[in-house]
């Protein structure tokens, strides 16, 4: 049996088997008005788009970005190495090292290298966990960008030996001049303070 075919007599005003015709036309207005009030509600709403990087982003308390690293405080125990999920981390010792309970200083060994690979580091904070002399934590800075894959890896030895804590990024060096958040940023790196360590992950 084939299905009865519709004529325009089905679609007229009155003939309600798939409701009113005046329904249909109330429903496609509602809707329309619907539309038109969530449009007009979010225009004359105020902006919450941040100028980047004119007008600096605001973190959570707990984001993770790039590490910091206390290299006076690091005992070279290779625990954060072992465990980070993608071995980004590399470490270098001379000799075992130990912290020196006057000077709250690791001791012994000299720390030849300890390195970060950005270009593997997917920021999980694990490394921070294991570490017995809480040398290494999550950052704030979130942009940390090159022209080459050599200089993601990063050596936080030798930022040590000039005195930071953490990569100084290109676009914080370039503008700094111009933008005051941004040359406050660039000093607190060059003078080796501490962002919150409020992201590291708690031991347990």
């Amino acid at each position: 049996m084939t299905a009865p075919a519709h004529t325009a007599r089905d679609h007229q005003p009155g003939n309600g088997s798939n409701g009113s015709y005046w329904r249909d036309i109330y429903r496609a207005v509602a809707s329309i008005a619907t539309g038109l009030k969530l449009t007009l509600r979010y225009l004359f709403s105020r902006s919450v788009t941040i100028h980047y990087p004119f007008e600096r982003l605001a973190f959570a308390p707990r984001y993770r970005g790039i590490h910091e690293f206390e290299a006076e405080k690091c005992i070279a125990c290779n625990l954060c190495a072992k465990a980070c999920p993608v071995d980004c981390i590399y470490i270098d010792a001379t000799a075992p090292r130990k912290i020196d309970p006057k000077t709250a200083k690791a001791s012994g060994g000299e720390l030849v290298r300890f390195a970060i690979d950005y270009q593997k580091c997917m920021f999980c904070g694990l490394c921070t966990e294991p570490c017995p002399t809480d040398c290494i934590h999550m950052g704030k800075l979130h942009d940390l960008s090159a022209y080459t894959r050599q200089e993601m890896v990063v050596e936080f030895t030798e930022l040590d030996r000039r005195g930071q804590r953490t990569p100084l990024p290109l676009w914080i060096d370039r503008n700094a001049e111009r933008i005051p958040w941004v040359a406050a940023e660039r000093e607190r790196i060059l003078r080796g303070e501490l962002a919150t360590d409020a992201a590291d992950v708690p031991s347990v």
